[in-house]
């Protein structure tokens, strides 16, 4: 119903955050995520100010934002993604951030260390034999090969992250705030 500042203005005199959206923009949030549209994933979530997720969702797309600006070299968006914002201030792995932040300074991006940032070391753990023979086999892979296999893996963790996040949020009926201020009055 375009009544965003009536939501706002209730969430700021109720001290209720909605965290709740139609499930046509949910869905146009998951597929902005997975297709990379950060811009429009960051906008949703920080400007426009209406959907509060927890500091782990946000975690986890800034963690992912950040890996795709270091993948692309754009160092100095990733430092500031790293350093400025607040979510990853607060992150809890501070391991995982040092090594960011030490991949973001390296000057060139070996086909090893391209591998390594779509791997956590907790799902390393988690791989089975056929993609752990065949991170075996990648050692000798081309860059060409290196890169087909990091776009399949960062293609995997953005699903993942928009099912987290799809599952993060509520989807409701359009009318439903209408339905509220119509009991309110």
């Amino acid at each position: 119903q375009n009544l965003t500042k009536t939501a706002k203005s209730l969430m700021n005199e109720t001290d209720i955050d909605i965290d709740f959206i139609t499930e046509k923009s949910v869905s146009k949030l998951t597929k902005s995520i997975v297709e990379g549209e950060w811009e429009f994933v960051l906008d949703h979530f920080y400007n426009k100010n209406i959907i509060s997720v927890s500091e782990h969702v946000l975690e986890k797309i800034l963690t992912q934002i950040a890996l795709e600006m270091i993948e692309l070299r754009d160092v100095e968006v990733a430092k500031a993604i790293l350093r400025e914002t607040e979510t990853m201030q607060r992150c809890k792995d501070k391991n995982k951030m040092r090594r960011l932040e030490a991949l973001a300074g390296m000057p060139k991006l070996t086909g090893e260390m391209l591998m390594s940032l779509y791997v956590d070391e907790k799902d390393s753990g988690k791989l089975d034999k056929d993609e752990k023979s065949n991170d075996n086999a990648m050692k000798g892979a081309s860059m060409e090969e290196i890169r087909e296999k990091v776009t399949k893996m960062k293609l995997k963790r953005r699903k993942a992250i928009a099912e987290y996040v799809q599952s993060a949020l509520r989807s409701v009926k359009p009318n439903v705030l209408m339905n509220l201020l119509g009991d309110a009055f």
